[in-house]
């Protein structure tokens, strides 16, 4: 979910842009929104990664020539671990257990 609302609010600020000042390519806000999320980026992929029992610094495969981006997005959309790893419970387990449980 965090992926789809970054893309569209970037899709968003490049159409107003583009519609606002057509003379002008900057492209000033859609730049200042991809630096001021560069970091909570960074971190969901580093939350991601360790559901799949990867460390986060795996995000530096992307710069590997040619493969690391996409060795790094197959490690982002795989599924999470059945049940806990070295950096937690896997948060699909406590979803299923706390829905299937109604009395708490």
């Amino acid at each position: 979910m965090f992926t789809l609302f970054y893309f569209i609010i970037i899709h968003v600020l490049g159409f107003i842009e583009g519609t606002f000042s057509p003379a002008n390519n900057s492209n000033l806000p859609g730049y200042l929104y991809t630096l001021g999320m560069l970091l909570p980026t960074l971190a969901v992929a580093a939350r991601r990664l360790h559901h799949t029992s990867k460390s986060g610094w795996q995000q530096l495969l992307c710069f590997v020539p040619f493969v690391g981006w996409i060795v790094r997005l197959v490690f982002l959309v795989r599924d999470s671990d059945e049940g806990d790893n070295q950096y937690g419970p896997n948060p699909k387990m406590q979803e299923i257990n706390t829905t299937s449980n109604p009395n708490g």
